[in-house]
């Protein structure tokens, strides 16, 4: 199938869980992921009023930002080296995967020294995988207490990935946790920190994603088909 007939699949998809959610279309928004996709077949989503696209790595960002800026807004959300910042600076809307405090206190700075603002998203090792990055849960709330420290970086919210099984449970409740955790601290004022967004879902558990509160889905294989790493 063409990465058009695949995308209408998937929207249509989501739109019906959204709906058996009781949830609003709006709510929802898709993240087209974009790793080693080349730039011609990203741009045939533009039609389908996709404006935002996800990278992995910073590289690939480089090597597709000047084709894409003028039609796509870029997310970050693969791991981010320290050494790598300033590669990224005044290209990327959102970063999904701040997973340590030293991160943090680097990207704050390297922006703050460049005059610029960033949103993004603290990546929670729900289900304390040891081969996934991120904040433990009870680590979640530590870390928003010091972001008054920081001005120029500001978090929006929260990222994470369920295990890869077909145990739907183990799915559901790593996604219900992240949600659980944004509620009760979205009820508490932090500086510097809106707690808007739940990055969660991707081509095989978006739908119990869209069910457990998720607000961006980050889907590549659905659309462009698997890929060869």
């Amino acid at each position: 199938m063409s990465v058009g007939e695949n995308l209408i699949d998937l929207l249509e998809s989501i739109d019906k869980e959204i709906d058996l959610a009781g949830r609003k279309k709006d709510e929802v928004k898709l993240l087209a992921v974009t790793k080693t996709v080349d730039v011609e077949r990203i741009k045939e989503i533009k039609e389908f009023g996709l404006k935002e696209i996800g990278e992995n790595k910073v590289q690939e960002i480089e090597e597709k930002y000047d084709a894409l800026k003028d039609d796509f807004a870029f997310h970050m959300i693969g791991s981010l080296q320290k050494n790598k910042i300033n590669k990224l600076l005044g290209k990327i809307k959102m970063i999904h995967s701040l997973d340590s405090l030293s991160l943090i206190e680097a990207l704050d700075k390297r922006l703050a020294n460049n005059n610029m603002e960033l949103d993004g998203l603290l990546q929670v090792n729900i289900s304390k995988e040891e081969s996934k990055s991120g904040f433990y849960k009870d680590e979640v709330e530590e870390v928003l207490e010091q972001m008054h420290e920081y001005k120029n970086l500001h978090i929006v919210g929260f990222m994470t990935m369920a295990p890869f099984t077909e145990d739907e449970a183990v799915v559901r409740n790593t996604f219900r946790g992240l949600y659980e955790l944004k509620e009760k601290l979205a009820a508490k004022n932090f500086d510097n920190v809106d707690l808007k967004y739940l990055s969660m879902g991707m081509t095989h558990d978006y739908k119990i994603a869209i069910q457990e509160g998720s607000n961006i889905l980050r889907i590549g294989s659905k659309i462009f088909g698997e890929r060869n790493y």
